[in-house]
C-alpha cells in the first residue's frame, strides 16, 4: 500500500490532525483544508535546520526538504520518485540497505550512523502511520550532522583522562603514607588504628576509581594498549583467584577455584585485559554476596573456553540485567562501605571482553544467586592438538 501523496508531500499521517466531517461539509471544505495544513506542513519543514524527506516502503522519495536538496545542489523535485538509498553520499550503499531493512523488520524508530568524508552524520527515520489501519504507510528520515556532539564528547573524554591521571599521583602518595602508620604506629590507640584503616580502605577505592576511569577514558579514545596472544587460561584465571582469597575470607566467603575435569585448550587474549575482567567480576561477586561462597569454572564450549564465576548472593532482577553493563550502573546497597564503587567495573569488563572478540554475559534469578559467563575464542592451533589428545 502506497502513502496517498499531494503536491509531492505524504499527507496520511496528518490527517488525524483535520477536525472530524460531518454531512455539511463538501469536497471543496475537505481541499481547502488540506492545501492550509500542507502549506503550513511545507513551511515549518523547510525552516528546520536538518534535512529531512519522507519516503515510500520501497524507500522511494515522495518530498525533500529545501535543506536536504541543498546538499545534492539540486532542486527538492529532482529527486521524488529515486530510491534515498542510492542517492545519498554513502559508499557502500550495503550499509543503508541493512538499514532500512531493519527500520521495515522491527517497525519502530532508528538511528544510523555514518561518515562522510570527514563528517560524522546520524539517520534517523521514524515510521509514517495509516491513521484508519494504523499500518506503515512509509517513514520520515531526518540527517543529524554529529560534528559539534562529537567534538563535546571528545572534551568529555579528554578532561577525564587529565583529571584522572592528575589524581592518580596524590592518592598514591596518601596511600603509602598511611600504610607507613599503619605499619610502624604501635603507639596509636584502637580507636586511632581504625580510624587509619577506614581512611586506607576510602583511599584503595579512590584509587580503584581513578583507575577505572582511566582505563575509560583509554578505551573511548581508542588507545586501549591490547596485546593478543595464545595463553592458558588456567594459571591465569587460578593467579587471580589467589589474590582475591584473602578479602573472601575476611567476609567468610569460601572462594572455589573448581579445576576442569577434562583439558581445556588455550585461548587468544590480551593477559592485562582477561585479568582485570576476573578482577572486576571475582570482586563483584565477593561484594554482593553475604554468605556461602564464590566459584570459579573453566570449561570449553564449542569453539570457545568460557570461564564462569557463580555467586550464592541475592541475584539480580531480569530489569537490572538489562542495565548491569552500563556506566556508572551499581548494585543495590552500593552505598555501604563495603559495596560502594564507581559503577564502571562491569561496564569495562563487558568492553574489555569485546575488545578481544568475546562476550560477558550474566545468568541470574532473584534470591538464587549469579553466574558471569566470560567466553573467549579458543586458539585454533591448540584446538587441533586437544581433539587429537582426547580422540
Amino acid at each position: 500500500m502506497h502513502a496517498i501523496c499531494y503536491h509531492g508531500i505524504n499527507v496520511g499521517f496528518i490527517s488525524q490532525l483535520l477536525p472530524k466531517d460531518d454531512a455539511s461539509n463538501n469536497w471543496e471544505k475537505k481541499e481547502e483544508q488540506y492545501h492550509y495544513l500542507i502549506n503550513q506542513l511545507r513551511a515549518v519543514v523547510n525552516h528546520l535546520s536538518n534535512p529531512i524527506f519522507s519516503i515510500e516502503l520501497d524507500g522511494s522519495i515522495n518530498y525533500m526538504s529545501r535543506g536536504a536538496a541543498t546538499i545534492f545542489n539540486s532542486q527538492p523535485a529532482a529527486f521524488v520518485g529515486r530510491k534515498f538509498q542510492v542517492i545519498l553520499p554513502l559508499e557502500p550503499h550495503e550499509g543503508l540497505r541493512e538499514f532500512f531493512s531493519d527500520f521495515l523488520d522491527q517497525k519502530l524508530k532508528i538511528a544510523y550512523e555514518f561518515t562522510h568524508g570527514e563528517t560524522p552524520l546520524q539517520l534517523t527515520i521514524n515510521p509514517i502511520y495509516n491513521p484508519a489501519t494504523k499500518a506503515i504507510n512509509g517513514g520520515v528520515i531526518e540527517i543529524t550532522d554529529l560534528t559539534e556532539k562529537k567534538r563535546f564528547e571528545q572534551r568529555q573524554v579528554d578532561f577525564v583522562a587529565f583529571i584522572s591521571h592528575e589524581l592518580r599521583t596524590p592518592i598514591s602518595s596518601v596511600k603509602g603514607y598511611l600504610n607507613v602508620v599503619m605499619e610502624e604506629g604501635d603507639y596509636l590507640t584502637p580507636e586511632h588504628k581504625e580510624f587509619i584503616r577506614r581512611a586506607y580502605v576510602s583511599n584503595e577505592r579512590q584509587e580503584r576509581t581513578v583507575e577505572d576511569l582511566i582505563e575509560l577514558s583509554d578505551l573511548e579514545r581508542g588507545e586501549l594498549n591490547k596485546r593478543m596472544e595464545v595463553v592458558d587460561p588456567i594459571p591465569l584465571t587460578n593467579e587471580v583467584v589467589t589474590k582475591w582469597q584473602k578479602a573472601a575470607s575476611d567476609k567468610g566467603l569460601q572462594l572455589i577455584f573448581q579445576y576442569p575435569k577434562f583439558s581445556v585448550p588455550h585461548i587468544d587474549a590480551d593477559t592485562t585485559l582477561y585479568c582485570n575482567i576476573l578482577d572486576n567480576v571475582i570482586e563483584n561477586a565477593i561484594k554482593y554476596t553475604p554468605k556461602g561462597e564464590v566459584r570459579v569454572q573453566i570449561e570449553k564450549k564449542d569453539a570457545n573456553v568460557e570461564v564462569s564465576v557463580t555467586d550464592t548472593g541475592p541475584g539480580i532482577s531480569k530489569e537490572a540485567q538489562s542495565e548491569i553493563f552500563n556506566k556508572f550502573v551499581r548494585g543495590e546497597h552500593s552505598m555501604t562501605e563495603t559495596t560502594q564503587g564507581s559503577g564502571l567495573g562491569l561496564f569495562l569488563a563487558k568492553s574489555f571482553a569485546e575488545e578481544m572478540g568475546g562476550t560477558l554475559t550474566v545468568k541470574s534469578q532473584v534470591n538464587n544467586g549469579a553466574t558471569f559467563i566470560l567466553s573467549l575464542k579458543a586458539s585454533e592451533k591448540l584446538i587441533d592438538a586437544s581433539v587429537l589428545e582426547n580422540s
